[in-house]
């Protein structure tokens, strides 16, 4: 069904390159290779309500969005439990927040990790209200496991937004790269919880020095929803040239 889809298309988008080069492979000989293209997912600023003071005087390690079978919060756990004892710190003194809703075996793993007292729990965020969220951080951590090779978290594009550190647990290469090329923030093994708590206490350390965490906008416009747009675009007027 999909080969007779792509015979009769005139273009064929993907969002992320490391799809659309695995499309390429695939259909090499039956496809021309130029009819398939990557245009990213974005973030749109016009979506989303002004942020007023976000500060807060204790760290904060946010996760946004929900776990499921193939994103698992395990390491990122471990991770932080690492990072509070290796720096001494006291419920009073770093956070990691969940926003978006927890599983039950999610709220075990917290218990198993001694970390109740360090979770803030918070549930639904509408949308538009989530850059606030997201700004109130000090590190914003995301899962990519090696399951999820060929997509990328769309959470990204609106840590991206946000313009605060970012914190990997990745064996997505396309991820690391953009967190490279943006200077947005590191990717660390999604399975090596000790260098994950290496960077939070890293990232601790500029908040003590009361260092700013605000990240520059011009490296992220290419990602958002005015660039991406413009991508499309280019694209619909190639096909219907």
């Amino acid at each position: 069904v999909e080969h007779a889809v792509f015979r009769r298309s005139a273009r064929i988008v993907l969002n992320t390159e490391a799809a659309c080069a695995a499309y390429r492979e695939a259909y090499r000989g039956r496809i021309p290779a130029s009819r398939f293209t990557c245009v990213r997912n974005a973030y749109d600023p016009g979506l989303f309500s002004p942020v007023g003071d976000v500060s807060s005087p204790l760290f904060r390690v946010l996760y946004f969005g929900r776990f499921s079978r193939f994103v698992e919060p395990a390491v990122l756990l471990r991770a932080f439990r690492l990072f509070v004892e290796r720096e001494a710190l006291a419920p009073s003194e770093a956070r990691l927040v969940f926003a978006g809703g927890l599983r039950q075996p999610d709220l075990a793993a917290i218990r198993q990790h001694d970390l109740t007292l360090y979770a803030d729990l918070r549930g639904y965020v509408p949308y538009h209200e989530s850059l606030g969220l997201l700004r109130s951080a000090h590190v914003l951590c995301l899962v990519a496991g090696p399951d999820r090779a060929l997509q990328i978290p769309g959470k990204l594009y609106d840590y991206l937004a946000a313009r605060r550190p970012i914190l990997a647990l990745s064996a997505n290469a396309e991820l690391d790269q953009i967190l490279a090329a943006t200077g947005s923030g590191t990717s660390v093994r999604h399975d090596d919880p000790t260098e994950a708590a290496l960077q939070l206490g890293r990232l601790h350390a500029r908040f003590r020095r009361g260092e700013p965490f605000d990240l520059d906008p011009s490296t992220i416009e290419p990602y958002a929803a005015r660039a991406q747009a413009r991508a499309l675009a280019a694209v619909l007027d190639e096909a219907t040239a």
